[in-house]
């Protein structure tokens, strides 16, 4: 696998006439060092379609994208974070929970849709879980990376699909579980035993661009909304079961027999 350094530095060289020749345009990108990390500053929307468009065409395989408000060296799914002490225990526990959670839902609803795998796409819906939201359109990871922000910068990650299995929500769930098809949402796991060496995805990265959060790189319109990226229950059918008593009574039931504190799992939303 290739890493970000080599993506990130190949661009820059690549593009580096240009950035000398149109200092008032390119001049403005800029290879950064955070934290040991080659990062790229991109400036404008269609420099970083140009750079999205420079990874689809040079990395090998499918390259898919998560937007950040902030700078994280690290990229671990909602299920493992905070964890502080009896690592590996944790780890096994807050799994074996999720599981069951995901093994109930078929009991507790009598819709079909519950029979199929659900795992991926409750990441969407506020349950943490051993998946990783990612979109494949680079600007839908923008307006994640800064939408409602108040920080000076975004960040959105650039993903290969090497090592992971992704799945498309839009093409595996009902139109009835609405907010992944409005989102262009996918999900991602890896195929292993889950250990505190294997649950950082960050090996799984080939790149990072920082982004300034000015007018030009907002996104607006109805189709950049909360609103519109987050339907309601009256559209989205599987959030209004999802927030009804019964599951919460079933969640917490769950947490209850692994001896886990509220809100590991997370909550609907």
């Amino acid at each position: 696998m290739v890493n970000s350094k080599n993506y990130a530095e190949g661009f820059y060289k690549a593009r580096k006439s240009l950035i000398t020749k149109h200092a008032s345009i390119w001049g403005k990108v800029k290879l950064l060092k955070i934290e040991g990390m080659n990062v790229l500053e991109i400036p404008s929307p269609q420099l970083l379609a140009g750079f999205s468009s420079y990874l689809k065409y040079h990395y090998p395989g499918k390259v898919y994208f998560r937007g950040e408000k902030q700078f994280h060296s690290s990229t671990i799914p909602s299920l493992f974070r905070d964890i502080n002490d009896n690592v590996a225990n944790e780890i096994a526990s807050r799994k074996a929970a999720f599981n069951e959670l995901v093994d109930s839902l078929p009991n507790l609803y009598k819709q079909s849709r519950f029979r199929e795998d659900f795992r991926p796409l409750l990441q969407h819906y506020g349950i943490k879980t051993d998946w990783l939201d990612l979109v494949d359109n680079v600007f839908v990871a923008l307006w994640f990376s800064n939408n409602c922000s108040r920080e000076d910068f975004s960040y959105v990650k650039f993903f290969g699909d090497e090592g992971l299995d992704v799945k498309d929500l839009r093409e595996d769930h009902s139109s009835l579980s609405l907010r992944p098809h409005c989102q262009h949402g996918l999900s991602a796991t890896k195929l292993v035993t889950w250990n505190v060496d294997n649950i950082d995805f960050s090996q799984n990265m080939i790149a990072m661009a920082k982004l300034p959060n000015i007018p030009e790189m907002k996104l607006s319109g109805y189709i950049f909304s909360d609103e519109y990226m987050f339907p309601k229950k009256e559209l989205d059918n599987t959030l209004k079961l999802l927030k009804t008593q019964k599951f919460q009574n079933n969640l917490d039931k769950i947490l209850k027999q692994y001896g886990l504190p509220k809100n590991t799992l997370g909550k609907i939303q």
